[in-house]
């Protein structure tokens, strides 16, 4: 669409989209959403007034929306929502007769109440939790197994190598587990039901507490895990349980590196405004045409491996968990030198005495901390 008079256009669509029933925003020439209808604040509600794209479209999609628009080119484009969701999203450019530069984006967003829509994201949150459910029941008989069975192989002659396959099994139990964490995380945010349970925290205690514990249970006694953190405590308002899943995934992203003198560096910074947390590597890095999907659900990447789809969630669900607490993740690789990545919370004015965290041995002594959790694959199991 091209016009004359832009603000005019974007004023008629307004008044004529405010009371339709179509779920409808619109964009500024840098893809900010500047107004949006009711129908569409009810249906996506993790879409915001002065915010990007990102919870609805990845990286890729964005930049290519971008070129497209300014082309003139009405574009429609998947939406980046629940494992189920197959809906797309068209975007209509209007265009400055003038000058010929991109004055708005009309974006028509599917409806979920319409009946020919498979799935609205309700359905998708109800399903994924069903799911995750029905995982849940038969994971805890599985868990409630393996101590005696370990126990009983530990007094078997030559049960060692048993012990092993024992070993396996509990560290695919703790992956299956942390799977449906990751992804029930996931589901809140995409459909906008995330919700954030405040505690005042001094965050620089959770983040030293979660390294030692994490040190003290890597399966690779060559991986180097250092911290550096302020003296003084940095104490604001946090989801503490949100926080440490954001952390550890990013820890279990460095210590997955295959490097023999691998080293995972962890630091805390604070402005006025935010706490920076970011966990550096001297891995393999990451090559530059990987790095804008490395933040889309489902996409991992393994230099020893083919790219792939696969259950890939850890920095999607660091970015929404950033998001959440007012921040945004950042990061820098170089191939052959190493990865690090940063996600910042806006710090809070604390309501009331800090709580107490965790301890070091809090968080060995629970089988089912996040430690063992979240960091399945890089440590030992508690229960051999």
């Amino acid at each position: 669409m091209v016009t004359n008079d832009a603000q005019m256009y974007y004023q008629k669509v307004i008044d004529l989209y405010s009371v339709l029933s179509t779920p409808l925003c619109t964009l500024s020439a840098d893809l900010t959403v500047t107004w949006m209808n009711q129908k569409a604040s009810e249906c996506f509600t993790n879409l915001q007034l002065g915010a990007g794209l990102e919870p609805l479209l990845s990286h890729d999609s964005i930049q290519k929306l971008g070129e497209k628009l300014l082309n003139n080119e009405t574009v429609s484009a998947e939406i980046l929502r629940l494992p189920f969701s197959q809906n797309v999203i068209n975007f209509e450019p209007v265009i400055n007769e003038a000058d010929h530069t991109l004055a708005f984006v009309i974006v028509h967003l599917p409806n979920y109440t319409n009946s020919s829509c498979a799935l609205d994201p309700q359905s998708n949150e109800r399903i994924v939790f069903a799911l995750c459910n029905q995982f849940r029941s038969p994971l805890t008989v599985a868990f409630s197994m393996l101590g005696p069975i370990a126990n009983f192989v530990r007094r078997q002659p030559g049960g060692e190598p048993v012990l092993e396959y024992v070993e396996v099994l509990s560290q695919n139990l703790y992956k299956m587990l942390r799977h449906t964490v990751n992804l029930t995380e996931l589901t809140h945010f995409m459909s906008g039901n995330a919700k954030l349970h405040y505690k005042d925290c001094d965050i620089a205690d959770l983040i030293r507490n979660l390294c030692l514990a994490a040190g003290s249970v890597l399966s690779n006694p060559s991986i180097i895990l250092d911290f550096e953190l302020p003296d003084e405590p940095i104490v604001t308002r946090v989801d503490v349980e949100k926080f440490t899943l954001a952390f550890l995934n990013l820890i279990l992203n460095a210590c997955q590196n295959r490097k023999e003198d691998l080293r995972v560096h962890v630091a805390l910074t604070t402005t006025d405004s935010f706490a920076k947390i970011t966990v550096s590597d001297n891995g393999s890095g990451i090559p530059p045409e990987v790095l804008p999907k490395v933040f889309n659900p489902y996409f991992s990447y393994d230099p020893d491996l083919p790219l792939s789809p696969n259950a890939g969630l850890g920095l999607t669900i660091v970015k929404s968990i950033a998001s959440e607490h007012g921040g945004a993740v950042y990061i820098q690789s170089v191939p052959g030198q190493g990865t690090s990545v940063s996600f910042t919370v806006k710090l809070l004015d604390p309501s009331d005495e800090p709580m107490l965290c965790s301890s070091v041995s809090d968080y060995l002594r629970d089988r089912f901390s996040p430690i063992y959790i979240a960091l399945a694959e890089v440590c030992d199991s508690p229960f051999i």
